[in-house]
């Protein structure tokens, strides 16, 4: 699991010579990654997360609380060790919910006048929501000057609009996994995301072929990390989706290119009558009426129609128990999922 070590015999011989971590990615799609980071793989990886931090505007003096538990994934350690050695901000790193519960997440962030958030849009809705329900309170009242996430494919900015309106500050957009880091980021100027080109340099490539796509095409985000030696990572199929915005340069100065948001997974990938369909394809058509929680599940499967068989996809959307009346709901999402996603799914 730990990949090629260049110049060492053995791993014991490498662990006796330098200090190590050894991290995983979530296993959200599969079995767990594990990753080693050495003495400069680890502090570069801090120092990618404070630039994305201070670019999105945190500064000397701020407290950002991180409700991700310092565990085997390297999200959590990362922001905290950026805040610690990089930034002189405070890090509050109370866990998750189920290390640290919610109710005493928010005691902890009012307690103590928390300003910064590292978390997920999904949990910071759910902090909001107990805040009001548990509290009686609002969390605008933190005044909270910046949010920085993983916002997923939130093309049509539904998602950010929803959390910006529960915070009251700006939402600013990530991506990252476990063997690269901080791939790319959001500048204050919110034009695409920065690739961190001096960092590791990312082709777009078809997610069939393996050949380059025409700009703004969507394909899989193959990564080189220019920094890694243990282990190393050279043209490291991701099997992320990601598409080219701009190769400009941004209002903010930087020369390096912008993709668009993370747009899901390859290996997740449904054939349906001929058409490529993406799971988080349905997020902009879920979360364009309120009258839903923007969760739903998509269930693929096969029937015989005239002796033929015939591949059929249904979406499953909840929808939030003050929603009122769904007049016009499912044939709404059905027309918007059919013009997304380019075929009839239920």
């Amino acid at each position: 699991p730990f990949g090629l070590l260049p110049g060492y015999a053995s791993l014991g011989e490498h662990l006796r010579s330098t200090p190590s971590r050894l991290q995983s990615s979530g296993g959200t799609t599969g079995k767990a990654r594990y990753t080693l980071q050495g003495i400069v793989e680890n502090e570069v990886n801090s120092i990618s997360a404070a630039r994305g931090l201070y670019l999105q505007g945190v500064r000397p003096g701020d407290i950002l609380q991180i409700p991700a538990t310092n565990a085997m994934a390297s999200l959590p350690w990362a922001y905290s060790k950026a805040c610690n050695e990089y930034l002189g901000v405070l890090p509050v790193t109370t866990g998750s919910g189920v290390v640290t519960p919610t109710r005493r997440q928010l005691e902890i962030a009012f307690d103590i006048g928390v300003n910064c958030w590292m978390s997920f849009p999904e949990y910071l809705t759910r902090l909001a929501q107990a805040a009001k329900d548990e509290f009686g309170r609002d969390v605008r009242e933190l005044k909270t000057k910046m949010i920085t996430t993983f916002l997923g494919p939130d093309t049509e900015g539904t998602l950010r609009a929803h959390l910006e309106a529960l915070w009251g500050c700006p939402v600013y957009d990530n991506y990252g996994v476990n063997e690269v880091g901080h791939g790319a980021l959001e500048c204050s100027h919110r034009k695409g995301l920065h690739f961190m080109e001096d960092l590791s340099y990312f082709e777009i490539l078809d997610t069939e072929s393996g050949g380059t796509v025409a700009h703004g095409k969507v394909g899989n985000l193959v990564a080189t990390v220019l920094y890694r030696m243990i282990f190393p990572i050279i043209r490291y199929n991701l099997r992320d989706l990601g598409r080219m915005l701009s190769t400009d340069t941004c209002d903010c100065g930087s020369s390096f290119r912008r993709m668009d948001h993370f747009l899901g997974r390859s290996d997740n990938m449904v054939r349906m009558r001929g058409v490529n369909i993406y799971p988080m394809g349905c997020l902009p058509a879920v979360r364009s009426d309120p009258r839903t929680t923007g969760e739903w599940v998509c269930e693929a499967t096969e029937a015989v129609v005239d002796g033929r068989t015939r591949e059929e996809l249904t979406v499953h959307v909840e929808v939030r128990r003050d929603a009122g009346a769904l007049d016009g709901l499912q044939a709404r999402l059905e027309a918007r999922l059919k013009n997304d996603l380019g075929l009839s799914v239920g």
